[in-house]
């Protein structure tokens, strides 16, 4: 799906000047951001309006404060660690390079991935997992039989019935 929404998004972009050879710089990464951030958006509405059946809540208007806040969080969590490395010595800056096609690099490469890359792993994984399991979200060990204990030959040798449903069998 997300192939298909890719393509026809982008013979949507190319009339717009978005896309081609006459684009500019910042045309270009705006496009592709889009590319890669507007199919994994439209497979999540997909996936949570028709498949599980429920509101969007991630994205409605009361959860935007709290995403800004987040957003800026992160943001200034990346630049204690690249501050970080700088006073290290392992991050050096030797200036600007003029030749580089920034709008695409951060837009695309950076923006529309990361947007795709969330959605997958803590919009639809995340949520899953512990759905799958039927239980509350993991402690500090995930596993179902594991404990902080080292494990003794018993427990090594030990075969039971697994603490999770089969996804093939009925619970």
């Amino acid at each position: 799906m997300t192939i298909v929404l890719t393509i026809g998004l982008s013979h949507v972009l190319k009339p717009i000047g978005l896309v081609g050879k006459d684009a500019s710089v910042l045309a270009r990464g705006i496009a592709e951001m889009l590319l890669r951030a507007v199919p994994a958006i439209v497979a999540y509405l997909v996936l949570v309006r028709l498949i599980e059946r429920r509101p969007l809540l991630e994205l409605s208007r009361a959860t935007w404060p709290a995403g800004v806040a987040w957003l800026f969080g992160g943001a200034a969590l990346m630049a204690v660690v690249v501050g970080t490395l700088w006073l290290c010595g392992a991050y050096v800056v030797l200036g600007p390079d003029t030749a580089a096609d920034w709008p695409n690099i951060v837009l695309g490469a950076g923006v529309g991935a990361a947007i795709g890359e969330e959605l997958i792993s803590r919009g639809v994984l995340f949520r899953s997992g512990p759905a799958r399991r039927r239980s509350a979200p993991a402690g500090p060990c995930s596993f179902p039989r594991c404990s902080s204990a080292s494990p003794t030959p018993s427990t090594l040798t030990r075969r039971s019935a697994p603490a999770w449903p089969s996804p093939w069998r009925r619970v």
